[in-house]
């Protein structure tokens, strides 16, 4: 389990063979923390935060989390999410009109794919249920389909 906080946290809590629950995992951030997902797999915690980052985590062989890496915004970030197959996260900098596509590289690291950009505060970004589109919308009424080309590389496909 993971949770977000007012408080500038985010904590990964593992269970116990009891069934309780003890937190493993405190991750800092400056200011409040607005989302934190799990990859679909479980080997992977994306954190988005009020202070212009997110963060992304990686569980360890011997069941530690380790930061992998942090992305900076140029706003607030809303929302990080994971696609389906757990290659990619999609984020959101609303006021700021922005959406970042993540991808993992062969290495294990992460690197910034493509941005996607509105006139106005965008609503939602979601990933296709293959993971092979972003679509995203915003108040300026415009709906953009963004695709994942060839493995490597994303493009816009229609506004």
């Amino acid at each position: 389990m993971v949770t977000a906080s007012l408080d500038g946290k985010a904590k990964i809590y593992g269970k116990r063979a009891d069934g309780s629950w003890e937190e493993n995992t405190i991750i800092e951030h400056r200011k409040r923390v607005n989302s934190a997902t799990f990859s679909l797999d479980g080997r992977h915690v994306v954190t988005a935060s009020n202070d212009g980052t997110l963060k992304i985590y990686g569980l360890k062989a011997n069941g530690l989390w380790a930061e992998k890496t942090t992305f900076l915004h140029t706003g607030w970030v809303t929302s990080a999410t994971f696609s389906p197959d757990g290659l990619h996260i999609v984020t959101i900098a609303s006021y700021r009109k922005t959406v970042k596509i993540i991808g993992q590289q062969h290495d294990g690291s992460w690197s910034e794919k493509a941005n996607i950009a509105h006139d106005d505060w965008i609503s939602s970004a979601t990933f296709s249920a293959d993971g092979s589109q972003v679509v995203t919308s915003s108040r300026d009424g415009i709906v953009k389909i963004t695709e994942l080309r060839w493995k490597h590389s994303w493009s816009a496909v229609t506004e």
